[in-house]
């Protein structure tokens, strides 16, 4: 959280050409400036993460509510797979 607000955060394995992160269905605008780079031993740069703002700003009236959260990507490579990932988050 910054601000309290709550962001989404994703770990990209690969490099997508678009990508697509939602709160309750509504599209998170990412935080350019705040992604990481996952690289390894051999410092070669094979994944980023990624920092989505939500909008939602945290208070105790959001404790026990729900947030479904998705994300799609899709390969900058051809043949331009496109992975998705969703999962379902209560408030504490």
């Amino acid at each position: 959280m910054n601000n309290n607000e709550i962001h989404v955060v994703t770990r990209e394995i690969g490099t997508s050409k678009w990508r697509f992160t939602y709160w309750n269905g509504d599209l998170c605008k990412e935080n350019i400036y705040e992604t990481q780079e996952l690289v390894g031993s051999d410092r070669i740069v094979y994944g980023y993460i990624r920092y989505y703002h939500t909008g939602i700003y945290y208070s105790p009236s959001l404790k026990g509510t729900t947030a479904d959260v998705s994300a799609r990507a899709t390969n900058v490579h051809n043949p331009w797979n496109e992975l998705k990932s969703s999962r379902r988050f209560v408030l504490l």
